[in-house]
């Protein structure tokens, strides 16, 4: 199991969300998060436009980190929001 994990998704080429960044407990604090997120803001400003919008939703006290790389908080003006869906699995005989 890799100790920790980064990864980017993005729609329609102008919109960009950085999600799933995970660093195994036990190797928290030791600036490996700041590696992952280095690495893909170095994709992100070398594979975007000027003007892209590039989000993410941050667990405190992760927000501290994302701080770093520029990102702010979006309150007032627009909040996070989430769902969850129960997934229905539907079996068919045939």
């Amino acid at each position: 199991m890799p100790n920790c994990y980064g990864k980017s998704d993005w729609r329609w080429g102008t919109v960009f969300h950085v999600v799933d960044i995970a660093v195994n407990p036990s190797y928290q604090r030791k600036g490996l998060g700041k590696k992952v997120m280095t690495e893909i803001m170095g994709y992100l400003d070398t594979h975007t436009f000027k003007g892209s919008y590039v989000s993410l939703i941050a667990d405190s006290p992760a927000d501290k980190l994302y701080q770093q790389f520029g990102f702010c908080y979006t309150a007032p003006g627009s909040v996070g929001c989430i769902a969850f869906i129960e997934v229905k699995i539907i079996f068919s005989s045939s």
